[in-house]
């Protein structure tokens, strides 16, 4: 179980060759799969982000809204993932800066003086971003 057969040869050959099949119906590595299920988390956070950076539009006071937008969309931007723009950090970093995004905007909701449903959005999403940074960091 322990080898893999070598295509060109037809040949076993060890674990770690570059030349390795696998077996029909082996299960997907928990790695890969969490690789390959993290562009739905970022699609959710650009929708996220789009539509507090569409918020902005109606709040009287915008700043801490759009605020809020820009590190959302930042942090899906920068995520290792289908749809990145930069492909600087990886799943856990992104976990990580998703809670800080939701304790921040939840500061931000607090401090930066807002109307009262510019202070609702930004709880809404703050909650958002904390429920799919904690259950959803790493993909599904």
């Amino acid at each position: 179980m322990g080898r893999a057969i070598n295509l060109f040869i037809g040949q076993s050959v060890p674990r770690g060759s570059p030349f390795m099949v696998r077996k029909k119906n082996t299960p997907t590595p928990a790695s890969a799969r969490t690789r390959r299920n993290l562009w739905v988390v970022q699609l959710i956070e650009y929708i996220l982000g789009l539509g507090t950076a569409a918020a902005t539009v109606n709040a009287a006071q915008p700043l801490g809204v759009a605020l809020v937008a820009i590190m959302i969309v930042s942090n899906a931007a920068v995520l290792t993932a289908p749809l990145s723009a930069f492909r600087i950090t990886n799943a856990r970093a992104h976990q990580l800066l998703g809670i800080a995004i939701a304790l921040v905007s939840v500061v931000i909701a607090v401090t930066i003086p807002m109307d009262v449903s510019s202070q609702l959005i930004v709880i809404a999403v703050a909650v958002a971003q904390g429920f799919l940074s904690v259950r959803f960091g790493n993909g599904f």
